[in-house]
């Protein structure tokens, strides 16, 4: 409903235009009406208007102090003007108050209709606009603390997809196998073919890495959860990836979406399979509820005692037959993501306990956790384990590479560069490109492009310092204004919009 507020000193006129305005379309609603501009003031500060109509020659406060008044308090209502006079100074100052129209009196209803769908139009266009940026800041953890509006209360459906593994690497962004899913699939158009017009309101936001995609929707019925898995099957049947998906079966209000998204994660991070798709439906009170712990897979100890064993002993054809009963167990068991990565890093454990060079196990740890995320089967996952089979790998070999690699990250800064691309360019699969990139240069590829890349933003917004924050993160790489605000909250300590250079 979209509420109006009427500033009119003539009654017959303020009569007949309450009646034509809520006759003419019922989305309308005069909520609340005044004789003078002072009274309509007053009852700006009590109540939320999105409409103001008001006289210009009115007594106590006219509308012209009235206009000014509200563009600088109340930016979001739109203003129409009512005046019985066509007079060349009014109708300046409601150009300067931004004005939606003037309109002379008496008022038809023809000019009114043509107004009010005008009114609507941008009634539901700020509308879509706010609740994106509401939801994204929460998304972002980057939103400050905000007065509550209608916004607020707005019931909205929450879904997180995650083609593939779930990352658990400070490599994410190099996750190109996922990433480039998103990008050819349009979560949006594929729901709004299948929810039409159920769905008032729905916008699509990355999550926490570019494998993870946020859809965020306002359904016009009680139970959206159909629609929600009839999308998964939808994306699960047109990526190469398996698909994985934990869906809110109810709505959720928007101050809870930064909660309820790190919930899902959890969920999913809990259940992902390796190379299997994965669809979870759960209501927002049970996600409220849901206990989670940090399982250390007890039993799972004497299993990495001995594989580790195996490594340290140089003994490659047991370690070969005993990694492969391994992964088969795996596939037998459904052993989940997480149960596999605390497994193998339990094993780097017990190899850095035994090195005398502990310092270049620990290299191997990064490198697991980028393999897990990564891989899309069982299979290409025992592929990249099978380096862990011997005692040590050969760095030579990759370190003229490694500087081709960092040059290639100095000169491509502004592009889309995935694990995939430098895996093209450079031969080696990303999890091996980040080991040896950390070994030369002490922080993974991602961290070191994304520190190119804010040092370039840093100069850009002390150069250009009208430049807005959506063109910086376009100019430096960035996917979107939100990803690149986060980033430069999390690594410079303060929001973009409050660096002074």
């Amino acid at each position: 409903m979209i509420r109006v507020l009427i500033a009119e000193d003539e009654p017959p006129i303020l009569r007949r235009t309450k009646r034509l305005i809520e006759h003419i379309d019922p989305d309308f609603c005069v909520a609340a009406t005044a004789g003078d501009g002072e009274e309509a003031l007053e009852k700006l500060k009590t109540e939320y208007f999105d409409v103001l109509f008001t006289d210009i020659r009115m007594p106590v406060m006219d509308g012209l102090r009235l206009m000014d008044t509200v563009q600088t308090l109340y930016p979001d209502c739109s203003i129409v003007v009512l005046s019985g006079y066509q007079d060349f100074d009014y109708v300046a100052s409601a150009i300067r108050a931004q004005a939606v129209d003037y309109l002379l009196k008496p008022l038809t209803e023809e000019t009114l209709e043509k107004l009010l769908f005008k009114l609507k139009e941008k009634f539901i266009a700020r509308k879509q606009e706010r609740m994106q940026q509401s939801i994204a800041a929460r998304i972002n953890h980057m939103f400050p603390a905000q007065k509550a509006d209608r916004l607020q209360a707005v019931q909205l459906g929450i879904c997180l997809f995650c083609a593939g593994a779930m990352p658990h690497s400070a490599d994410g962004e190099l996750y190109s196998h996922a990433s480039d899913i998103w990008q050819k699939l349009s979560l949006v158009g594929l729901a709004k073919e299948i929810g039409g017009d159920r769905m008032p309101f729905v916008q699509e936001y990355m999550g926490d890495t570019p494998a993870e995609r946020i859809l965020v929707y306002q359904p016009e019925e009680t139970a959206p959860a159909d629609m929600m898995q009839m999308l998964y099957q939808r994306v699960q049947a047109l990526s190469a990836l398996p698909i994985n998906c934990a869906c809110l079966c109810d709505t959720a209000i928007v101050p809870d979406i930064g909660w309820l998204h790190k919930r899902l994660r959890r969920l999913l991070a809990d259940r992902i399979i390796i190379g299997k798709s994965l669809y979870e439906s759960i209501s927002v009170q049970a996600l409220a509820n849901m206990e989670f712990t940090d399982n250390d897979f007890a039993a799972d100890s004497e299993t990495a005692k001995h594989y580790a064993e195996l490594i340290i002993g140089g003994d490659p054809e047991n370690s070969q037959a005993f990694r492969h009963d391994l992964f088969t167990r795996f596939e037998q068991e459904s052993w989940t993501q997480r149960r596999v990565l605390t497994l193998f890093l339990r094993v780097i454990t017990l190899l850095e306990s035994r090195s005398q060079d502990p310092g270049h196990v620990f290299q191997y740890r990064e490198w697991f956790h980028q393999a897990v995320s990564q891989a899309s089967s069982l299979q290409e996952l025992e592929e990249i384990v099978q380096s862990l089979d011997t005692s040590s790998i050969a760095i030579s070999e990759g370190n003229t590479t490694i500087q081709k690699v960092e040059e290639y990250l100095r000169s491509h800064y502004t592009e889309h560069i995935t694990g995939q691309t430098l895996s093209k360019m450079f031969g080696y699969v990303p999890s091996y490109i980040s080991f040896l990139f950390r070994q030369a240069y002490g922080q993974s590829p991602t961290d070191y492009l994304t520190r190119i890349r804010l040092d370039k933003a840093k100069a850009l917004m002390r150069s250009n310092p009208t430049l807005l924050v959506r063109e910086v993160a376009e100019q430096v790489g960035f996917k979107n204004q939100y990803h690149f605000s986060r980033v430069f909250k999390k690594v410079e300590g303060l929001w973009p919009t409050d660096f002074k250079g």
